[in-house]
């Protein structure tokens, strides 16, 4: 290669290339560390990174450097978490068997459904306490494990269609405070020692508004009794409704109520002086292609905006195989700040430019992504693209329990391994998590000049 034509190479490059703050010299070693590791598993899994990377389920990628580095990096927050899917099996299994007040079910379709003790039917319904379930060989922890995630599901079902029942099987979690506080005080530690220092959860208000306050009473304490652990960690909530094509309206309607009346009435008081909200949004979930378009709900988000215009809007769109799918469109005009997955927007290169202006940001779930079959091959990922475009993105982990995921260890990871993000671009994400989160300014400047301090420290040490 000649000179010339090097430089020409490496400066078409350089234009590629996101521009990004000048690193320092603990940054610049850390990255150097994070492309040999790289090459290192390359090598080791015989010259090519798969597009492929089930984490939990292949030793070589879980036992490598550069796993084991992407372990240990300072995260930020993981800001698109489904409320009932963040504990791992083994974890939700050893937190069930201590209870009394929650009960399993072990005939057919109820096998491995979760119920309140109180909703037990009579001695003969099949339920009862998973220790004693575990006991006499009733069920075992490896079948929890498949009944619980995407291990079990059958080759021929379909994705969602056995997401859903995983949905089913453990709704009960989230309609019992007691059960729903003391789940929070084990999640929030697990996210916390897996290097994530902020949270936002999308939870389903199910009940009356009564119900739905004491929902959001249990998880703040459950945020206050960790953040008193770590100073450094918070957590959020956004209210989710439903949007199935076959469900009646009426339900999405009383998820919000209900997510608006513990917004009114429940807030982050950890620091007295300076009190924030604790329901800081909402969403409308479900699987995109099965559900009612985005643009269906124009009257009721504007209603709501206008009434509680300090409430913020994250909407999953662009999550779909559908080409002619204008959820993202919808997205933008109805002024999400936020948009969950924004996968689809590579098929509109207009809409992506529009996207990057607005400042809106895109909460990138890769693994998660390429568990339900959206992109069988993270190297083909378009928010590869749409980060080097100067889109505003984050990495999110969705739904880490039900997809055996570790929550955004294995997104950095996929990022680092399949991407060919180094120091700068990792940290990038980070900071964008943190500056993008629903928190106050103040608490927003706590976090990011914490998350500084980490990651000086982390550079220091591995680089």
């Amino acid at each position: 290669m000649t000179k010339d034509y090097a430089e020409k190479r490496a400066s078409l490059a350089a234009k590629c290339r996101r521009a990004l703050p000048e690193p320092g010299e603990a940054e610049k070693k850390l990255d150097a560390r994070i492309a040999a590791l790289r090459e290192e598993l390359r090598a080791e899994l015989g010259g090519q990174i798969p597009g492929s990377l089930p984490v939990l389920w292949d030793e070589k990628l879980r036992e490598s450097g550069l796993y084991a580095l992407c372990r240990a990096l300072p995260k930020g927050a993981d800001l698109h978490l489904h409320s009932i899917a963040v504990l791992p099996p083994d974890e939700l299994i050893d937190f069930l068997a201590a209870r009394r007040d929650v009960v399993v079910g072990t005939l057919a379709e109820e096998r491995g459904k979760l119920y309140l003790a109180s909703d037990r039917l009579g001695a003969e319904d099949g339920r009862m306490e998973l220790a004693h379930a575990l006991e006499i060989d009733e069920l075992t922890r490896a079948e929890l494990r498949e009944l619980w995630s995407v291990t079990g599901r059958a080759p021929d079902e379909g994705i969602w269609d056995w997401f859903e029942k995983l949905f089913d099987r453990h709704m009960s979690l989230g309609t019992s405070p007691a059960v729903l506080g003391d789940y929070y005080r084990a999640a929030f530690r697990y996210l916390r020692e897996n290097g994530v220092c902020h949270a936002e959860l999308r939870h389903l208000f199910f009940g009356s508004k009564e119900d739905a306050r004491a929902a959001a009473e249990a998880i703040r304490e459950a945020y206050y009794e960790v953040r008193r652990e770590f100073p450094d960690f918070s957590a959020r909530v956004l209210g989710a409704g439903l949007k199935y094509r076959h469900l009646p309206q009426d339900i999405t309607d009383m998820l919000m109520e209900n997510a608006l009346y513990a917004h009114e009435t429940v807030k982050d008081e950890f620091d007295p002086a300076s009190p924030e909200e604790f329901v800081v949004g909402i969403d409308l979930v479900n699987e995109e292609d099965a559900s009612r378009p985005l643009g269906e709900y124009e009257e009721m988000l504007a209603l709501l905006r206008a009434r509680w215009p300090e409430m913020r809007l994250s909407l999953h769109a662009g999550e779909s195989h559908e080409p002619e799918s204008d959820n993202l469109i919808d997205a933008l005009l109805l002024g999400a700040q936020r948009v969950g997955h924004g996968l689809n927007l590579y098929r509109r290169p207009a809409l992506l430019d529009a996207y990057r202006d607005a400042g809106v940001t895109l909460e990138v779930c890769p693994m998660s992504n390429q568990t339900l079959g959206y992109v069988p091959d993270l190297r083909a990922h378009p928010a590869v693209e749409y980060f080097r475009r100067g889109v505003d993105m984050v990495l999110a982990s969705d739904d880490p329990a039900y997809q055996e995921i570790t929550p955004l260890t294995d997104d950095f990871f996929a990022a680092a391994a399949c991407w060919g993000f180094g120091a700068a671009e990792l940290k990038q994400l980070a900071v964008n998590s943190l500056r993008r989160a629903f928190v106050g300014e103040a608490r927003k400047a706590e976090l990011v000049a914490a998350f500084e301090r980490a990651w000086e420290e982390f550079a220091a040490r591995v680089g």
